[in-house]
């Protein structure tokens, strides 16, 4: 019997679809690695090279280092193993952002198969892999990109354990999940809080469905396996994060390390500074609120849906499981900050210490857009659907005017101190100078880059830079465009403006 032309057709769209996420993955991770590439060191990622590579594995681990707070445990363990092995340059360093970036799309991705198909997924794909302040992680020698894939591995297994609700793969699912979260949290300890809110979720799910075998008064033994199912998978997980973080905690807080954050309330410095950066250091005030009533929108309607399910006593589908599991690991993430604000006096994660939040809330925003295919009245289904494709459209301009391949939005004013040191190395180059014999006067923020070039290129002639600051006498300076009284105070001639970073060397 030969195959229908509707088969065939079928299959042929779905490869077709298949193709484009794809396409749209390699678009995404070409754009990370090229930019890993080329863009400039950065301060922080120069700070964790020159630490890592000067100590020993045991002293990272126990987190025996200054600047303590840099030392994000996987990424520095990663890059202290990788320079090791490999030539030392920007790209070597972030390597394991870029692994971080391909466990996310691959979390993602089958995450969103769950319950978006065809032309939904391919914008559902966009939504999440194209903010433009996430992607700068991905190309960044810091931790957020491997806390961002292995976060994403573990609410994979969340869904998972979502929708195939059976003993054996309940108990492989949640074990999987809450190590994958555990990776998390040593990639970088601010994924703690959605460590802590999806095992929480767990253990939501695995009490309720104990509740309802004691309801049916089934045997103690299968309410025993319940229980069991409940805390043993999530016990090695806690147990390792107290070993390696107990102490780690305790030396940074006498250290006061815990210093970058805000201090005014959780919707005004997370949701705010979050919403700043996603539109890539560009200030349009009334674009901000707008996002924020978009975000304040989604978290309400999302609420009311599943408020609406329970005052009607109608049975949740997946749908609207996936939905309050989202939402719930959003709340009891902000409840968790909130709390250690109140009781241990931390700031409020603001910005990169709170980027998992943007993943989350667009995982929120599409199951959303798919809960909206219930709705029985056309018209407002139809209405919600454009909705929901502008987000993404608006979404998608955003990244493609936020496009560089020059700097870091965190990081900018180290765009060009790579280029300030090949320059600074080609003007010196035929005047053999000895070791140490000249001098460089810095800003402080470029001292971690600088050196870090200085080892890198072997450039014994220049003397290692300090902190100390620019106001004294140098053979040359790097400076920020704010130093400019040095200028008349020392004479000073510009060498060369380097507009990206609004920087000037000088002597």
């Amino acid at each position: 019997m030969r195959p229908s032309n509707n088969l065939n057709f079928s299959e042929n769209r779905s490869n077709i679809y298949d193709r484009a996420v794809q396409f749209l993955a390699l678009l995404a991770f070409a754009y990370t690695f090229i930019r890993a590439s080329i863009l400039s060191i950065t301060h922080d990622e120069a700070l964790t090279y020159l630490i890592s590579a000067s100590t020993s594995f045991r002293d990272i681990l126990a987190y025996n280092l200054p600047a303590m707070s840099n030392c994000h445990l996987l990424n520095s363990v990663l890059i202290k193993l990788l320079t090791g092995i490999l030539d030392v340059s920007e790209l070597t360093i972030r390597i394991p952002a870029l692994i971080g970036h391909v466990l996310y799309l691959a979390g993602i991705y089958n995450i969103l198969k769950f319950f978006l198909k065809k032309t939904r997924l391919i914008f559902g794909m966009v939504l999440l892999l194209f903010n433009p302040f996430m992607l700068d992680f991905f190309s960044c020698a810091r931790g957020y990109a491997l806390g961002l894939g292995f976060m994403s591995l573990g609410l994979l297994f969340l869904f998972r354990r979502i929708k195939e609700s059976r003993y054996a793969k309940d108990i492989k699912n949640t074990s999987l999940a809450i190590a994958l979260l555990t990776i998390s949290v040593f990639s970088n300890i601010s994924f703690f809080n959605v460590f802590l809110s999806v095992a929480t979720v767990f253990m939501f799910l695995e009490v309720s469905e104990s509740i309802s075998v004691i309801k049916n008064r089934q045997s103690a033994l299968l309410f025993l396996k319940q229980f069991l199912k409940c805390f043993l998978p999530l016990a090695p997980g806690i147990l390792l994060l107290w070993v390696a973080y107990a102490q780690p905690i305790i030396k940074m807080s006498k250290g006061q390390e815990f210093y970058y954050g805000g201090t005014e309330g959780f919707w005004q410095n997370t949701v705010k500074s979050l919403a700043e950066v996603t539109l890539y250091g560009r200030v349009y005030p009334r674009l901000f609120i707008g996002i924020e009533l978009l975000i304040a929108g989604v978290i309400i309607i999302a609420l009311a849906a599943l408020v609406y399910k329970l005052a009607v006593k109608s049975q949740f589908n997946l749908i609207d499981k996936y939905l309050s599991c989202i939402l719930a690991i959003l709340f009891i993430s902000a409840l968790s900050i909130g709390l250690q604000h109140i009781l241990f006096n931390t700031k409020y994660v603001i910005e990169r210490t709170a980027i998992y939040f943007i993943p989350l809330f667009y995982l929120l925003v599409l199951i959303l857009w798919r809960k909206a295919d219930s709705i029985k009245l056309s018209p407002a289904r139809n209405i919600l659907n454009i909705f929901f494709y502008l987000i993404v459209s608006a979404s998608l301009l955003n990244f493609v005017t936020s496009v560089n391949f020059g700097h870091f939005l965190s990081w900018k004013y180290d765009a060009s101190t790579k280029k300030m040191m090949n320059y600074l190395t080609q003007i010196n180059k035929g005047k053999n100078p000895q070791d140490g014999s000249v001098s460089l006067g810095i800003d402080w923020v470029f001292e971690p880059s600088i050196n870090f070039y200085r080892k890198v290129n072997n450039l014994a002639w220049l003397k290692a830079v300090d902190r100390g600051g620019p106001d004294n006498k140098f053979d040359y300076y790097y400076l920020l465009l704010d130093s400019k009284g040095l200028m008349e105070k020392y004479h000073l001639t510009v060498l060369k403006k380097f507009d990206t970073s609004d920087t000037y060397l000088s002597r």
